[in-house]
């Protein structure tokens, strides 16, 4: 019996895999299907190239338009676009020359990969640049291969070698990256982190241009702010790790992330675009300025190979590590863009068309109305006869949502939409997702025909009810072994709260997840909006565990199969492996994280996934979100309130008790007149996706959608006037109709 039991668990976790497997080739974080050209393929019919000491490019692909070389003295790539004549190095030319930089800055300048690696003994880190460690000293062996070229060199430091790959397919250039064991290995030491060609994304500050960075809705770094002081930028792809922080973290934990693993720059009329395919959930996007570390303004990704933690044992601070580490393959796309697409909207553009192709998506009509955040329940702790307990308190009854919805129709509102939230028992209480129970019934709300009406579920990973046994077999755990947990703090003035977190088990979250879906249709639900399995991911040390890939196709199948069991979708803020899925994206992000590195918000997000997912920004009066209507127009993403029925007294000492001005009666009006000022500029667009956005002045922007309707955003204190005498009133914004 026992050994068929085991035989059982072995085919259940094959057949899982298989699952996994097939749905990542289908599309994976990235938005794009898993290599086809493993490394035995890239190398089957790899021919040496042995003359190292020339000085000159030799040539080894060509397509789409795109000519490929490098120069065997020092690897360098040279990528040639005959679309626009345009030319990239994969390193400066002169980087050595470079008298704003450091010498190791230069030599990580000359180096196509940057490693570092840890003795897990000591503890110790080390910085170390393949130009120095083996390009210098010719220690290092080139293949060229079909339409491109590898360059493999031996990190004796650590016992490994590193292959890097470069090769033209279908217009784009693809790189990658794989790790193999020397036969001697090292033993304590390991590969914390590999960088990929680090310098070739970059510009100077006497070119006309500036990075493109996907920090929350979108940023530029201009290359003309040259900063000789301040902070680089450095983000985790699809947001921090949690069980690798501390809890100051969660101090800031409503920075703005990183969704989309994308990144650019335009440099003098042309722009290049990198697509990170196959391990971005373990990368770090990291750019700087120009003047910062060298003359150049850069961007790259960090990709992470083994995690770890730090923590205290007494006075004294250690680091665990990971005994499994990241696997995979680093895999990047690039594309180069000329003319009128060389640009953060034809990257945008290009992303989009990228997403639709390897998704297999149809695009759709843009469609946008009046979203709203609705409140049904809350749990209060009361005392009867001196004994404390629970009660839930109703918030938004069905009667009252349907008065609600039936008002907005009356005063004008159009397409509403409703994410109805806090009604699941779990949830209420804090415990831990397992079923579909709650206070409402499909039934009822069916009869709101005024709004599609999406019932909300938006804690599946994260709870804090509980016990410690309950958590040590039920949490995620830490490197350590024990439960992960964090403190929780209030969005609205980042107090902390009485409440400690967990993260569900990945495994814990896998086996549940399929009873509420089922128990969600048995009730007759027929929309659904999920929460955090959308943008949240983290590494669960659970017996042999799930690392952040695991943790990530796990939840990109549970939201796949989500939006194949509804008629509906509607996703919170979702990173690009989500994204694709939902119908509805709520708490789209309109703004950027505000760091001084940063020049300007764009609307990256909403470009890029115009089309592909209706948009709405976070509620104008909601405590999370993007609240401000100049940066929701200015991003063409639908506007939202948060509401309940019942009066702000119902709050107190609840965990709601930080929301503020969400009663519906008290709110409506405001709500409705900021509603039909978006609507009306709206009102012209006809199912049209956006096109560009960008600005025509300091503090004017313009949003064009592919039927010509320009939409224009005035941020300034002062009215601005137009070309043709039309004057655009201090912030505030106004719409023309035209051609494109």
């Amino acid at each position: 019996m026992k050994g068929e039991r085991t035989m059982k668990k072995f085919v259940s976790a094959i057949l899982m895999l298989c699952t996994v497997c097939s749905l990542l080739a289908a599309c994976n974080g990235g938005g794009a299907p898993q290599s086809g050209n493993a490394k035995n393929d890239i190398m089957a019919n790899a021919a040496e190239y042995t003359d190292k000491s020339g000085g000159e490019y030799v040539p080894c692909g060509e397509s789409g338009g795109l000519r490929l070389s490098f120069r065997p003295d020092n690897n360098y790539l040279k990528i040639e676009n005959t679309a626009d004549n345009s030319v990239w190095y994969s390193s400066p030319e002169n980087a050595g020359e470079d008298s704003s930089a450091s010498k190791l800055t230069q030599f990580k300048m000359m180096s196509a990969a940057a490693v570092e690696y840890v003795n897990t003994t000591s503890k110790k880190r080390t910085a170390l640049n393949l130009y120095t460690s083996n390009i210098k000293s010719g220690k290092y062996t080139i293949y060229k291969i079909k339409n491109g070229v590898v360059f493999e060199y031996g990190i004796t430091e650590v016992g490994k070698k590193l292959f890097l790959a470069a090769y033209l397919e279908s217009g784009n250039l693809l790189t990658e990256v794989w790790l193999e064991d020397l036969e001697e290995k090292k033993e304590n030491t390991a590969v914390c982190s590999v960088s990929v060609l680090p310098y070739f994304v970059r510009g100077r500050s006497d070119d006309g241009g500036y990075l493109f960075l996907p920090d929350g809705s979108g940023a530029t770094v201009d290359f003309s702010n040259v900063m000789h002081s301040g902070n680089a930028y450095s983000r985790p792809i699809y947001g921090y790790e949690p069980t690798s922080l501390t809890s100051d973290y969660y101090l800031n934990v409503n920075n703005k992330s990183v969704y989309l693993p994308v990144y650019g720059a335009r440099v003098n009329g042309s722009a290049i675009m990198a697509i990170c395919e196959e391990g971005a959930e373990t990368g770090t996007l990291s750019a700087e300025a120009c003047g910062q570390s060298s003359s150049y303004a850069n961007a790259y990704v960090k990709y992470k190979l083994l995690n770890s933690v730090e923590y205290n044992v007494g006075n004294y601070a250690t680091e665990l590590f990971d005994k499994t580490g990241n696997g995979g393959v680093i895999k990047t796309r690039y594309m180069f863009l000329s003319g009128e697409n060389a640009d953060y909207s034809g990257m945008a553009r290009a992303y989009r068309d990228y997403l639709a192709k390897s998704c297999k998506l149809e695009l759709k009509k843009t469609q946008t109305g009046l979203y709203a955040d609705v409140y049904s329940s809350v749990v209060k702790k009361v005392s009867t006869l001196g004994v404390p307990h629970n009660k839930t308190v109703t918030l938004t009854s069905e009667k009252q949502l349907a008065r609600i919805t039936e008002r907005l129709k009356k005063e004008g509102a159009e397409n509403i939409t409703v994410r109805y939230r806090s009604w699941n028992t779990d949830e209420l209480k804090g415990d831990k997702v397992t079923s579909a129970d709650g206070n409402i019934s499909a039934k009822k709300l069916k009869n709101t025909e005024n709004a599609r009406i999406f019932p909300a579920i938006l804690n599946l990973q994260s709870y804090s009810g509980g016990t410690y046994l309950g958590h040590l077999l039920g949490a995620s755990k830490s490197i350590t072994g024990l439960p992960f947990s964090r403190k929780s703090y209030l969005l609205s003035n980042l107090n902390e709260t009485d409440k400690t977190e967990y993260l569900i088990s990945v495994s814990g979250f896998e086996k549940n997840m399929p009873r509420i879906i089922k128990g969600l249709k048995n009730k007759g639900f027929e929309r659904l909006a999920l929460g955090d399995i959308g943008n949240t991911l983290y590494c669960d040390f659970t017996g042999d565990g799930s690392r952040r890939d695991g943790t990530m196709a796990v939840m990109t199948a549970a939201v796949k199969q989500s939006a194949e069991s509804f008629g509906a979708l509607m996703l919170d803020a979702p990173n690009a492996y989500a994204a694709v899925y939902a119908d509805i994206i709520y708490n789209a992000p309109v703004t950027d994280s505000g760091q001084d590195i940063l020049s300007r918000s764009v609307p990256f997000y909403t470009m890029a996934l115009s089309g592909i997912s209706e948009l709405a920004a976070g509620a104008y009066n909601g405590e999370s979100g993007d609240s401000s209507l100049l940066y929701t127009v200015a991003a063409g993403a639908g506007f939202s309130a948060e509401w309940m029925a019942e009066g702000r007294e119902k709050l107190t000492a609840t965990p709601l008790s930080s929301l503020s001005n969400v009663n519906f009666e008290e709110t409506c009006k405001d709500a409705l007149t900021l509603y039909k000022r978006v609507a009306k500029v709206y009102s012209g667009i006809n199912g049209s996706r956006i096109y560009s956005h960008n600005y025509i002045a300091e503090n004017v922007s313009v949003t064009e959608y592919e039927n010509g309707l320009k939409i224009y955003v005035n941020f300034g204190k002062e009215p601005y006037t137009l070309q043709d005498g039309t004057e655009i009133p201090a912030e505030d914004f106004m719409a023309k109709a035209g051609e494109r």
